[in-house]
């Protein structure tokens, strides 16, 4: 009775050891699988914050790429003009206002600046500044004078009013007595801004010159002094003008943005004057405002497409 109740004892007791032994294999393969599935999650994880920082890099690199290539204005500066470095052996300066943003370059030998010029002016297509700055060869530019682009006609190669080109005259749309609203260089690198009909401006020896006048073009600075006529509205601006000392300005004003609502001729004024201007003058703007370093793209159009082609253009060799 006795050997059956031990043999019985023993028989339970070795079951229970075989159970336990069985669920300390099971849990030691459990384990295993767990660390296995840890493993894999640990390198799912691993990977996925390696995308995501490589996303991260891909996207600040961009970002600084595509502020490289819009952007050249590193250094500080008080007032309007805010930062400025050298490109070119010009200075370039980035210009702000309280509801616009804009780009100064400043150009001290102006027998550099002259105006570039599609092949042939007509009822067609101009060019960008960008297109203009590859055909001369040129290194920077803006745009200038107006064309004949409005609801009723849409001609970016057709200038209004007058060009003059390497002491010549390149185009003109009234007779030949009409007296012309006229800014360009002379011969010796003197920004001349003036009223001339075609023949009194090649006797004052001018070598380059484009009319102005209209909805944007406008006098700014006259002999030192602010010269605007009309306050006129916040737009886009383009402009040019020369310091006492011969050096060149071009500026622009992004406008018809976030960021940048445009400015008015009396700010552009005070911002040429600002930047020693004696004498300014603003171009086309609007559609048309654009500059260009090369093949960059300096200022924001706001236009999707891109700022309107040009008749002609004024370029930095």
């Amino acid at each position: 009775m006795k050997d059956n109740y031990n043999k019985q004892l023993y028989k339970e007791t070795f079951d229970e050891i075989s159970a336990s032994d069985a669920l300390k294999e099971k849990v030691i393969y459990m384990n295993k699988q767990n660390n296995k599935s840890n493993k894999v999650q640990h390198r799912r994880i691993k990977r996925s914050v390696l995308i995501l920082v490589a996303a991260i890099c891909v996207l600040v690199i961009g970002t600084v790429a595509v502020a490289a290539a819009n952007n050249f204005w590193i250094k500080s500066y008080e007032g309007k003009l805010k930062e400025q470095v050298e490109l070119h052996d010009m200075e370039c300066w980035t210009v702000e206002g309280e509801l616009y943003k804009g780009y100064m370059l400043k150009i001290s030998d102006p027998s550099r600046v002259f105006l570039g010029t599609i092949d042939e002016f007509g009822e067609s297509d101009g060019k960008s500044v960008a297109e203009m700055i590859s055909a001369y060869d040129a290194v920077a530019g803006v745009n200038g004078g107006a064309s004949y682009w409005n609801d009723t006609a849409k001609y970016t190669g057709l200038p209004v009013g007058a060009v003059i080109s390497e002491g010549e005259i390149a185009f003109s749309d009234q007779v030949d007595s009409y007296v012309y609203d006229i800014v360009g260089f002379t011969k010796d690198n003197k920004l001349i801004i003036g009223s001339y009909t075609l023949e009194e401006a090649l006797n004052a020896g001018i070598r380059d010159a484009v009319s102005y006048g209209g909805t944007f073009c406008e006098e700014l600075v006259i002999d030192g002094s602010k010269a605007i006529k009309k306050n006129g509205g916040i737009n886009p601006r383009t402009a040019i003008g020369q310091c006492e000392d011969g050096t060149v300005i071009l500026l622009v004003i992004d406008g018809r943005q976030e960021g940048s609502l445009g400015a008015n001729t009396s700010e552009l004024a005070e911002i040429m004057l600002e930047a020693g201007a004696v004498n300014a003058v603003s171009m086309a703007g609007g559609s048309y405002t654009s500059m260009y370093v090369e093949s960059d793209s300096v200022n924001n159009s706001f236009r999707v497409e891109g700022a309107l082609e040009c008749p002609d253009a004024w370029l930095v060799r």
